[in-house]
């Protein structure tokens, strides 16, 4: 028997499963659960039922779309509050830059006098369109939009190209 002690098979080695990377991804996996779980609860949201409502017939006639376009020649500003709807209409103030002194606050009060009276009539809307002429000024700007901010919150300014057309046929 002597004669086979060589012979005899080698043992193998078992390889052995390194443990910490796997606790490591699992404990990474139940935290990303637990906290992904948590959140259902805050993306649910709980609305209302529908109601449905109907507008009353007065607000047909409240005006579409109010512009007020700006047009500079020389030393005169000339002003045009139009709008459309059922009732169309416009109406016009001049100022003119007699005095430099006090030009910004006539500017000022011929917008304010302009746009009050409709703001006043149609308290429904609340957003005005703001165009003006390639010969208007910055600051020409900013005083009508100074005065006008009293009476429509919401000012959108229109680019001269849209603008012009709607100046010159006034």
């Amino acid at each position: 028997m002597d004669d086979f002690a060589g012979l005899r098979p080698k043992r193998r080695s078992t390889m052995d499963i390194p443990l910490a990377p796997i606790l490591d991804m699992l404990v990474a996996v139940i935290f990303f659960l637990l906290l992904s779980t948590t959140f259902v609860a805050y993306t649910k949201q709980n609305l209302p039922p529908a109601k449905v409502s109907t507008l009353p017939e007065s607000s047909t006639e409240t005006p579409l779309a109010p512009r007020v376009l700006v047009q500079r020649s020389g030393e005169q500003i000339q002003l045009i509050l139009s709008w459309q709807g059922l009732k169309p209409g416009e109406k016009r103030a001049m100022v003119r830059a007699q005095n430099p002194e006090t030009f910004s606050a006539d500017l000022y009060k011929a917008a304010t006098d302009l746009v009050t009276p409709f703001s006043q009539t149609y308290v429904t809307e609340l957003s005005v369109r703001l165009g003006l002429s390639e010969s208007a000024s910055f600051q020409d700007m900013i005083t009508i939009m100074d005065a006008i901010v009293k009476s429509f919150p919401e000012i959108v300014l229109i680019s001269y190209d849209e603008a012009r057309p709607q100046v010159a046929n006034l």
